[in-house]
Formats: structure tokens, C-alpha cells, sequence
């Protein structure tokens, strides 16, 4: 008489690397999909899923992020405290009582730093006696060749066009998103382009050959 059993058997774990999103100035969230090589299912506990992510694409150094395991197969990790206006590599990796196995290289790059607004305030603005000049700091975060234009956005009212967000566009106001290429960070508008009585905000977006800021 013999005994005999049967049981599962683990093998080498699986990662793949999926999209990034909410991508910021200092983070992003990044996904995975894996497979613990049946280690849960043959009693050997649960396997560890990180994400491995930083500034070299070889991964000679790099930070690593426990990574969240969501719906079954995918796992997520936020990535936070990054560099502005800066490429980063990441991947996703699976480990196992066997081994490790990591998926492919992807990267992304965090968005650039919103400009400083100088002048004039960017709330409260009220009708203008003259031209306004306004005037912005343009801030990479990271390494730039600089800023390479602008978008500038007012909300109030504006003669012929009335009510709503604008954008200029190097002669007048447009209700369409609109970018002006230019390294000057400061632009000056007639007086004839404001409302006598109005009251505005304004706000300014930057870009660089890296991308585009968030409207400060």
C-alpha cells in the first residue's frame, strides 16, 4: 500500500507594465497587471508586487514603491515626491518564493512648474484706466531650454464677446484655447480690449520643449 497526494506546484511569477495616470508636477499613479505563479494557491502566501521607477532607463539605481493589488491581476502604486518637468522610467515587478519577474521599461515625464504671477493681481483685477501689462515668472522645475510660449486666460466680461473665459491671442480675445510661442514672459493689452466697468482674473500657462504647465 502506497500513499500519494497530489498539490499545486509554484512557478516563476508574472508583470507587465501598463499605463501611467494623473501624471502632476511631483507624482503619478501607475499601473500593472501580474500573476503570483500559483504561490496563494499552493499555501506559500501571498507575493510582493512593487513598482521600480527613476531617472535611469538601465535601472542601475532606482526607487521602488510597494504596489497595491486591485481588481484580480492588476495592482497600482502613486508615485509622489518627483522632480517637475522630468523624464522617469518605470516598470512593474512580481515576486515569488521562486523568483522575481519584471515587466517592460515605460516612462512618462511630470508636468512643468505653473508660472509665478507678478503683476497685475490675479484676482480682483478692475478696469483698466490704460493698457495692462501682465507679467509672469516662468518656472521650469527641472531642466529646460526655457520657456517656449505662453497661453494666457481671462475671465470677465469683453467688449463685443461679453461674459466667459478668453484666451489672447496676440490681437484679440477667442474662446478657444490658444498658445503663443514666445520666450517673453510678460505681454501688454490696450485698454480698448477691457470693459470700462469690468472686473477680471487672469491666470497664465507655460510651455517648454518638455510640455505645457497648469494655468497658474
Amino acid at each position: 500500500m502506497s500513499n500519494s497526494f497530489t498539490g499545486e506546484r509554484v512557478t516563476s511569477p508574472w508583470a507587465a507594465t501598463n499605463e501611467v495616470t494623473d501624471v502632476s508636477t511631483s507624482g503619478a499613479s501607475v499601473h500593472g497587471s501580474v500573476n503570483d505563479g500559483g504561490q496563494q494557491a499552493a499555501g506559500g502566501g501571498v507575493a510582493t508586487y512593487t513598482v521600480q521607477y527613476g531617472t535611469d532607463p538601465s535601472f542601475s539605481t532606482y526607487s521602488s514603491q510597494s504596489a497595491i493589488v486591485g481588481a484580480p491581476g492588476s495592482v497600482s502604486a502613486v508615485l509622489f515626491g518627483l522632480s517637475a518637468n522630468t523624464i522617469y522610467y518605470y516598470r512593474c515587478a512580481a515576486t515569488n518564493t521562486v523568483g522575481t519577474s519584471y515587466g517592460g521599461v515605460q516612462s512618462f515625464g511630470t508636468t512643468i512648474c505653473p508660472p509665478l504671477l507678478l503683476s497685475p493681481p490675479g484676482v480682483g483685477l478692475g478696469p483698466p484706466a490704460g493698457p495692462i501689462t501682465f507679467v509672469w515668472q516662468y518656472r521650469s522645475g527641472g531642466a529646460s531650454g526655457g520657456q517656449t510660449g505662453y497661453s494666457l486666460k481671462l475671465v470677465g466680461t469683453v467688449p463685443t464677446l461679453g461674459a466667459g473665459t478668453w484666451y489672447w491671442d496676440g490681437s484679440g480675445w477667442t474662446a478657444t484655447q490658444t498658445w503663443i510661442a514666445s520666450a517673453a514672459e510678460v505681454v501688454t493689452i490696450g485698454a480698448a480690449f477691457f470693459e470700462i466697468n469690468g472686473a477680471y482674473s487672469w491666470s497664465v500657462a507655460t510651455e517648454d520643449a518638455n510640455g505645457t504647465s497648469a494655468y497658474a
